[in-house]
């Protein structure tokens, strides 16, 4: 019982540590002192009508340039579309972003590179794609840097292959195709507003300061009154890491006092057995003491 019940405590405790560790690396991998700014979906005039509100390419600018505390911003535009090699094709997410974004979304690359500022502001046809998107085109596990894939029926050049990070946020980021968002907005996509804008911030101590400059800046852009409903969302990494952390937390308290119940029983068994032993052995104890 001793033994079953330590057994239990170590290998709960254990459990709970490494789903605690486990969901902070899969936090982590989204990017490393991310803020994530969203248009909001806000209730109109008549009933149940909604709208979603629309963030510009100048927001993005205006964050960068008017908060120290960010370091790096990168626009981020998102939509569907099929990717085409020969004949190969596969359909996957088309992710228009700024050349920041590798550094921003703690991306590594382990093919070629990822597109600079000069192929973005000149609208260059270059593509990295995601190592699953590159098993989908090219089965036979070669590595297809600087040859051309069509997306959406465009030519575009391969010029380098990111690291697998696994299924961590928002679909599969293995299985995505990243662009200049120059490109997707005018070309791919059609967009004119961004789906986000994502912001690392160069302080993890700085998370919740740079938050309240964000909020305060993009109210003013947006011409909120006071009191007025903020119409953007802006997701602070460190708040969502600390929830998580707090869950797991109290996940590994769960099951190491239910282990511990399983180390109380053997306990009592092993304290009932000496008592019962002392009790049976009292009679031989007392003539043993009185014979001398």
């Amino acid at each position: 019982g001793i033994i079953i019940g330590v057994a239990a405590v170590i290998a709960n405790l254990a459990i709970g540590a490494g789903a605690r560790k486990q969901v902070v690396d899969r936090i982590s991998a989204m990017g490393s002192n991310l803020l994530s700014v969203r248009p909001k979906w806000m209730r109109s005039a008549g009933v149940g009508r909604w709208t979603v509100q629309r963030i510009a390419l100048d927001e993005a600018e205006a964050l960068l340039r008017e908060i120290p505390e960010i370091r790096m911003a990168s626009p981020v535009v998102r939509g569907d579309a099929q990717l085409k090699y020969f004949n190969k094709n596969t359909p996957c997410e088309i992710y228009g972003v700024g050349p920041t974004y590798c550094a921003v979304r703690s991306y590594e690359i382990e093919h070629g590179r990822f597109f600079n500022d000069t192929e973005c502001d000149g609208m260059a046809h270059v593509a990295v794609l995601g190592p699953t998107t590159v098993q989908n085109l090219f089965p036979s596990n070669s590595i297809p840097l600087g040859k051309s894939i069509k997306i959406n029926g465009m030519q575009f050049k391969i010029i380098g292959i990111t690291k697998a990070k696994g299924d961590v946020s928002r679909g599969n980021p293995d299985d995505r195709a990243h662009i200049p968002y120059t490109v997707a907005m005018k070309q791919v996509l059609g967009k004119r507003w961004l789906d986000e804008i994502n912001l690392q911030v160069a302080d993890a101590d700085k998370m919740d300061l740079a938050c309240e400059k964000a909020t305060a800046l993009l109210r003013k852009m947006h011409r909120l009154a006071e009191g007025q409903e903020d119409d953007f969302w802006i997701r602070n990494q460190a708040e969502l890491l600390d929830t998580a952390v707090s869950v797991t937390r109290t996940f590994t308290v769960l099951l190491g006092a239910v282990a511990g119940v399983s180390l109380l029983v053997g306990g009592i068994g092993i304290m009932n057995i000496m008592l019962v032993t002392v009790t049976e052995r009292t009679r031989e104890i007392g003539i043993r003491k009185a014979i001398g």
